[in-house]
């Protein structure tokens, strides 16, 4: 297990513990492309049909720190390398649903808890309502649900799902499947 230490208050307004205990990943997240955003495989069909019926483009989505040669091929950066650019509004290292760990607002639980790769954190469209509306549009029609964890403004834009989606009336497992193999890994 990786530890990290900081201390503070994030934006939120919750304080930081001072050491947090990172567990490592048991395996790899296995990835593929979005907008040239790198994305966990399982859960890429699912956000890329709330895209492109939300009519958004994804701005980012996984950014740990093992996609960091994906990310930079791709003009991206790691959540750290944000954090140490807008240590103010984001999230350090280990605390990002864009990392798939808990930040213990976005997500409860433990700050650092690991989550699941359904969980990752997306960012899309504007910080504005009607883009929010969009995307919980687009999610609704596929018979899934999504959220705005942060209120802030400046986080309109993230959006993450609230259950694990899985094909049903709304689409098939072979649609999903055909998606999932035609998005790039490069």
């Amino acid at each position: 297990m990786a530890a990290a230490s900081a201390e503070g208050v994030a934006p939120w307004g919750r304080s930081w513990p001072s050491v947090m205990v990172i567990p490592e990943k048991e395996d790899p997240v296995k990835l593929v492309l979005i907008d040239g955003c790198p994305v966990p495989e399982s859960v890429a069909p699912y956000i890329k049909l709330v895209l492109d019926r939300a009519g958004q483009t994804a701005t980012s989505i996984y950014r740990g720190q093992d996609a960091a040669a994906l990310l930079h091929a791709h003009g991206k950066h790691t959540q750290a390398e944000i954090h140490r650019m807008f240590p103010a509004i984001s999230n350090p290292a280990g605390r990002s649903q864009h990392e798939l760990h808990s930040d213990g607002s976005g997500n409860r639980g433990p700050v650092g808890r690991q989550l699941e790769e359904w969980q990752v954190g997306v960012d899309s469209g504007m910080d504005d309502a009607a883009a929010k509306a969009r995307v919980e549009a687009a999610a609704r029609h596929y018979g899934w649900t999504v959220r705005h964890p942060y209120s802030r403004g400046v986080e309109g834009h993230h959006w993450c799902f609230t259950t694990q989606p899985k094909p049903n009336e709304h689409v098939s497992a072979d649609h999903i499947s055909r998606i999932r193999h035609n998005l790039p890994t490069r």
